[in-house]
């Protein structure tokens, strides 16, 4: 077993434990802001696609439990994609 600081981890390289450690902290927030009807979504998906890069940003940013919304200014994002982009992360380790 290895010791590792968890921001430097994510920061790392990417591999199937950093993504598996994502999908976890996905996985711990989905289900509070899933049951909430959206709005803004009108089924089609014209949300730009997240670079490694942000997904570490968003993984570092979970950790230190940051709202969505603070998530969401930072990452230049609507809400509503940081919401969906967690709940993806999150089911991922259950599919």
């Amino acid at each position: 077993m290895t010791n590792f600081e968890i921001g430097a981890f994510l920061r790392g390289p990417q591999n199937p434990e950093r993504e598996a450690l994502l999908r976890v902290i996905g996985s711990f927030i989905s289900g509070a802001d899933d049951a909430k009807p959206d709005e803004e979504q009108s089924g089609a998906n014209t949300d730009r696609q997240w670079s490694d890069a942000e997904l570490t940003e968003l993984g570092n940013m979970l950790i230190h439990r940051l709202p969505i919304e603070e998530i969401a200014r930072r990452l230049h994002r609507e809400h509503h994609e940081v919401r969906d982009k967690i709940i993806e992360v999150g089911r991922a380790c259950h599919g």
